[in-house]
Formats: C-alpha cells, structure tokens, sequence
C-alpha cells in the first residue's frame, strides 16, 4: 500500500492547510492533501518543504487511518501523476514503471521514494495554489466563499466544451 504511515506537512504549508481546514473550504487537511496533488499537477507548480523561521514550529498531521480509508483516490492521483508528468523527458515504459512497479508491495525501492517526492512536490505546490486563490486574497467569509467559488468556476471553464481526446492532448 502505498499511503501506509502518517503524513506531516510543516511550515508554511502546515499554515496554509490550517487556513483552508479553519475557513471551512475543506473539512480536513486529507481533503486539502487530495485536492493539492490535482491543483499542483495540473498548474505544474512544485514546491519544496519550508524551512523558513516564520513557520519553524508549524506541524500538521494526517494519521494512517485516515489515509488508508481514502487509499483508493490517493493512490489513483498518485499513479495517474506518476503516468502523466514528465512525458516529453520519459518514455511511456518507464512511466508506467514509475506509477505501478517502482512501489511493489515486497521492494519498496529508491525509485519510490523519488516518485513519493515527485508527489510531494506537487501536493505542497498545489497547497500554495490553493491559498493564494482563495485565502490570500480574502478578508471576510464571504470573500472567502466567492474566491473558492471563482477558483472552481476558473477549473470548470479550463475544461468546457473539451473532448476527452482534447484534454488529454493539452496534458501531453
């Protein structure tokens, strides 16, 4: 299984997921984690853990139970990422090495855990993503509900009136 021990997001992104938990635009930092794998794929932004002072103390927890629950969605965002990134660079083999062989169940290896990266990368750049549309540039509830409410409406038209042939043409 691929989502089998506990996640911890520190600094800024700790924050962040509080902010959108708090502000009730998720009902759990899971659901941010989800979400922010998708946004950072799909914005193709990539972040690193922060290290910043600001935030040193700053620890958000997301325990096994809650990710084995969800263990289906984690890992089909996680393969289809592993299948999609990178297509120019990778060859259509070794992307589907990356997204179904690397994580064997008996040979967890070092390609996994740069894939597990890779994955990371995205969800922390996708909590940045996240924020800035909607928590950054709010200042009351309401601000907050029409910034999600134009953060979706923004997804929904990046895919109107597109074929499946279409989209998936745009992602390559």
């Amino acid at each position: 299984m691929l989502f089998d021990r506990n996640i911890i997001i520190t600094g800024k992104h700790s924050a962040y997921m509080d902010l959108l938990k708090d502000n009730n635009i998720f009902s759990r930092h899971l659901d941010v984690y989800i979400n922010a794998a998708i946004v950072g794929f799909q914005y193709n932004r990539k972040s690193s853990p922060d290290k910043s002072e600001a935030y040193k103390d700053k620890r958000t927890q997301i325990h096994t139970e809650q990710l084995v629950k969800e263990s289906s969605i984690l890992e089909f965002i996680y393969r289809l990422i592993m299948l999609l990134d990178n297509q120019k660079e990778i060859d259509l083999e070794n992307r589907i090495n990356r997204a179904f062989r690397d994580d064997s169940l008996y040979d967890v290896s070092e390609k996994h855990a740069e894939n597990m990266k890779l994955y990371s990368s995205y969800v922390l750049g996708g909590i940045e993503i996240l924020y800035e549309k909607i928590i950054e540039k709010g200042v009351t509830e309401q601000d907050l509900m029409k910034n999600a409410y134009e953060f979706i409406k923004e997804q929904n038209l990046s895919f109107t009136n597109k074929s499946a042939d279409e989209i998936l043409y745009e992602i390559k």
